[in-house]
């Protein structure tokens, strides 16, 4: 110990030729400094590099984060943060980066990450955490008293001064509301084929590319996703854009086809619109309007304009149908 940083181990071995000290000891050697603690089997500190090798397994906490300095340590603002790792740590203090390999988990009270490698950037003298990259087999956990996410994915970068995160390539997402919220309806699926992106300062998530998304019996497909959070991060609205087809699959429900639909989530209600015309289907009948709107409770089906509408005849033609407008 030299008063800011503590060694605890079986053995403490300094090379004077590549003036690098190694830290060992089954099953684990220790080192603190500050907010931060180190416990690995063994640890290579290169003081002339200014850099730090786990290449065994290990866990790296951040500690002491309590509300009157929050803002101190390498997370600030986050409490206490642990990242475990199998494979190896590399930590450079000169280039600001920290690698971490092999069944990586990074995690605090609501939060949690899995990966197979992460990488942190860190920027500024005190070495606060700027960004995480995680790669292979991604997995992102947020539980608290009102929400339930749920991501997956096999890359994702997180800017930590922005809060902002994609998740690129195809992914899911399963969202889950609160007890306040029917068990089935509060739970929400969306899967994508191009990229995820979480903005928590715009409240806002969006989803590209052969969107799916479902909520209890309804369905919608598109090209883009746009959900919108409210208080609690609970979902208040969602406009899905582009070849949008939404589905009502309860009995005399319908199905859906326009360029945008607009869905109050809280109401459950949506407006489908379309150039020149979006179509809703409901068994056999067809309505055609600029915007048609559709209460998912009541199941009531209403525009604004006027509608066209294409009912199938009976009998002999029951093949063919005519339009009345």
């Amino acid at each position: 110990s030299d008063g800011s940083k503590l060694a605890k181990g079986k053995s403490l071995f300094w090379d004077a030729v590549t003036d690098a000290t190694t830290l060992e000891d089954e099953p684990t050697a220790e080192f603190f400094e500050e907010k931060t603690s180190i416990i690995a089997p063994k640890m290579i500190f290169y003081q002339t590099e200014d850099r730090v090798d786990a290449p065994r397994g290990g866990q790296l906490t951040t500690r002491g984060l309590k509300a009157d300095d929050s803002q101190r340590g390498a997370f600030g603002g986050w409490g206490n943060v642990t990242i475990i790792w199998k494979g190896k740590m590399n930590f450079q203090k000169a280039q600001q980066k920290a690698f971490f390999e092999e069944d990586v988990q990074l995690s605090r009270k609501d939060f949690k990450m899995n990966s197979q490698n992460l990488e942190v950037g860190f920027q500024g003298e005190d070495l606060k955490a700027k960004d995480l990259k995680a790669t292979g087999n991604v997995y992102i956990l947020e539980k608290s008293e009102n929400l339930l996410r749920e991501a997956y994915g096999q890359e994702a970068t997180w800017d930590l001064v922005t809060n902002f995160i994609e998740i690129p390539g195809q992914g899911t997402l399963f969202m889950q509301g609160g007890e306040e919220e029917p068990k089935e309806e509060g739970k929400v699926n969306v899967s994508w084929d191009k990229k995820m992106t979480m903005d928590d300062t715009q409240k806002k998530i969006t989803f590209y590319e052969k969107v799916r998304a479902i909520k209890g019996m309804q369905k919608v497909n598109c090209n883009q996703l746009n959900v919108f959070m409210g208080e609690g991060n609970k979902v208040n609205h969602v406009v899905a854009l582009g070849d949008v087809l939404f589905t009502d699959t309860k009995e005399g429900g319908i199905e859906g086809i326009g360029d945008t639909m607009e869905w109050d989530w809280e109401k459950d209600t949506m407006i489908l619109s379309g150039t020149p015309t979006a179509e809703v289907r409901r068994k056999k009948n067809r309505t055609f309007a600029k915007k048609i709107y559709y209460d998912t409770n009541s199941q009531r089906i209403s525009w604004r304009e006027r509608p066209h509408w294409q009912i199938p005849l009976e009998g002999k033609d029951s093949s063919r149908s005519f339009s009345l407008t």
